[in-house]
C-alpha cells in the first residue's frame, strides 16, 4: 500500500519536473530570441528561476525515490550484504535528520514569504512559490527516505519483501 502511494507521488513529481523543465527551456529560448531581435524579454528570467527552483527541490525528492542520484556504489566495493544494508539504513537516517533540520530552519523563511506577500519584480510571482517548492521537495525527500527505511527493515525481516529496493517498481 505504501509503495503504491509513494509510486503515485513519484509520478506527480515527475510531471512537475517535466513542466518545470519545459518552462525553463521556453524561458531561455524566448529570452535568446527576443534579445537577438533587440526586443525586451520581460519576466523570462523570473520564469526560468521559478522553474529552476521547482526542478531542483522536487527533483531532489524524485531522485531520492528513484535512486538515480550520483552515489558511490558501495555494493561494488563492499561485498558484505549486511554492511551494505546497514550503510543504506544509516544513509536514510542521515537524510531524514537533514530534512527535518532543514524544514525546521526553512519554515520560518516560507512563513515570512507568505505573510509578507513578497513578489518578484517583473511578473509579480509570489516568492512563497519557490520557497514552498523548497519545503515541499525536502518534505517529500524525507517521506521517500522514511519509505525506504521501512522497506529496508522489512527486507531485514523478510528478504522476499524487497519491493522498490533492487530497482523493482
Amino acid at each position: 500500500m505504501l509503495g503504491k502511494i509513494e509510486s503515485g507521488i513519484f509520478k506527480v513529481e515527475s510531471f512537475i519536473i517535466t513542466v518545470s523543465l519545459i518552462g525553463m527551456f521556453l524561458a531561455v529560448v524566448i529570452q535568446v530570441i527576443t534579445r537577438t531581435l533587440g526586443m525586451s524579454s520581460v519576466g523570462m528570467t523570473e520564469i526560468g528561476m521559478l522553474g529552476m527552483s521547482i526542478l531542483t527541490f522536487i527533483g531532489t525528492s524524485a531522485i531520492t525515490y528513484s535512486k538515480d542520484h550520483i552515489t558511490i556504489e558501495l555494493e561494488q566495493v563492499i561485498h558484505s550484504t549486511k554492511v551494505v544494508h546497514w550503510m543504506k539504513i544509516i544513509t536514510d537516517v542521515i537524510m531524514i535528520i537533514f530534512g527535518v533540520v532543514f524544514i525546521s530552519v526553512a519554515y520560518s523563511f516560507f512563513e515570512f514569504a507568505v505573510t509578507s506577500g513578497d513578489k518578484t519584480i517583473e511578473l509579480g510571482i509570489p516568492v512563497a512559490i519557490p520557497v514552498g517548492a523548497m519545503l515541499l521537495g525536502v518534505a517529500l525527500m524525507v517521506f521517500h527516505a522514511l519509505c525506504d527505511l521501512i522497506r529496508l527493515f522489512q527486507r531485514k525481516k523478510d528478504p522476499a519483501a524487497m519491493g522498490h529496493l533492487e530497482g523493482e517498481r
